[in-house]
């Protein structure tokens, strides 16, 4: 876990300690995204994913949905910036 690189995007932070990370803007990661090696995975963060999928090195979304009822709070998918995507498997886990 501390080897591989991790690309930090942050509005706050102005330097990251853990071994192997970098800060990191959308278009570093739309550039990294095209050096030869292993896949990518952005973990949490709507707000980032939206930005990423408005700037287009996106090949692939796995969304897990947890049904949680919530009076308010962040969206996951922006609508003001709307990417067309193509659902091609659903997976529900056998616990249901």
């Amino acid at each position: 876990m501390n080897e591989p690189t991790k690309l930090v995007v942050s509005g706050s932070l102005t330097s990251v300690d853990w071994s192997g990370s970098r800060l990191a803007s959308v278009g570093d990661i739309a550039a990294y995204k095209q050096t030869p090696g292993k896949d990518m995975a952005v973990l949490g963060s709507s707000t980032l994913i939206g930005s990423l999928l408005r700037a287009g090195p996106v090949d692939e979304l796995r969304l897990m949905v947890n049904p949680v009822l919530l009076g308010a709070g962040a969206k996951v998918f922006d609508t003001a910036g709307m990417v067309p995507l193509a659902l091609t498997r659903v997976r529900p886990f056998e616990s249901g």
